[in-house]
């Protein structure tokens, strides 16, 4: 995992927090996905926030490929995603896409309004 990962359980909140510098390798990807899991075992909601905001303009292909098919077994009921510009939001939209989850994520400028919507019921 590389070492500006930072992923967590925020017990107030009830969301995975996903923040800090993006995996740079397919190993990195695997190892994020494999915490968020773990972490949202048990839970009663499976809400995640991806904070972009240090996210590169491009993935290299094998963490790309890796994103795609070990998200999809997170089973998420609703993914935020924190975005800092136009470019990234792009790249959030179609990973979002690739893991089918696109009918359950949204996009923000901030991470509170990312958790408000996280918590929400249905909205």
């Amino acid at each position: 995992m590389d070492t500006d990962q930072s992923v967590w359980y925020d017990e107030k909140t009830g969301v995975v927090f996903n923040t800090g510098k993006p995996a740079s390798t397919a190993e990195a990807a695997k190892s994020t996905l494999r915490r968020v899991a773990q972490l949202m075992e048990g839970k009663p909601r499976r809400l995640l926030l991806v904070d972009l905001t240090d996210a590169p303009l491009s993935l290299d292909a094998d963490v790309r490929k890796v994103l795609a098919e070990e998200s999809k077994g997170l089973n998420l009921e609703r993914q935020g995603f924190v975005v800092p510009n136009p470019v990234i939001r792009m790249l959030a939209k179609a990973i979002a896409r690739m893991t089918g989850a696109a009918a359950k994520a949204a996009f923000f400028a901030t991470t509170e309004e990312a958790v408000q919507w996280l918590q929400g019921e249905g909205d």
